[in-house]
């Protein structure tokens, strides 16, 4: 009785929800939704959204950052390592350029939220094997 005791506590795998992969996650999502609800949302004249076009446009920004929450998402209900390490790298990239895009307007609180989620990002890549959603109990590990 003692060894199986053992055994059921050595096989619970609880997940740490990993926080700030979803809430780049969720961010990437309100950005796509708004990039293809507003579709002519980048042509307002800031420097920053003339940036923004330079790199690509509208559509395809709203495309990046749906393809980059889908990977997390899928990964994530999933629990496939590989494909959040892909999203999280995809958001890591497009949130940089954004920061960098807004940072010709310096100081703007936006260069400095998209610079934060781009750490988010990079951080949660170092998580992404200690964190899940998923909870297990006498499963893999």
């Amino acid at each position: 009785m003692d060894q199986l005791v053992k055994d059921l506590e050595e096989d619970d795998f609880v997940g740490t929800p990993p926080t700030h992969e979803l809430a780049v996650t969720v961010i990437s999502l309100l950005m796509t939704i708004t990039l293809f609800i507003y579709p002519n949302m980048l042509l307002k004249g800031y420097d920053a959204y003339d940036i923004m076009l330079q790199v690509m446009p509208n559509y395809l920004w709203g495309i990046a950052f749906f393809t980059a929450a889908s990977f997390k998402g899928v990964g994530l209900l999933l629990d496939v390592k590989t494909m959040r390490i892909i999203g999280l790298v995809m958001s890591a990239v497009i949130y940089f350029v954004v920061s960098l895009s807004f940072s010709v307007d310096f100081p703007a609180m936006s260069a400095i939220t998209y610079g934060v989620l781009s750490a988010f990002s990079v951080v949660s890549i170092s998580q992404v094997k200690s964190t899940s959603i998923i909870n297990r109990r006498g499963g893999k590990k």
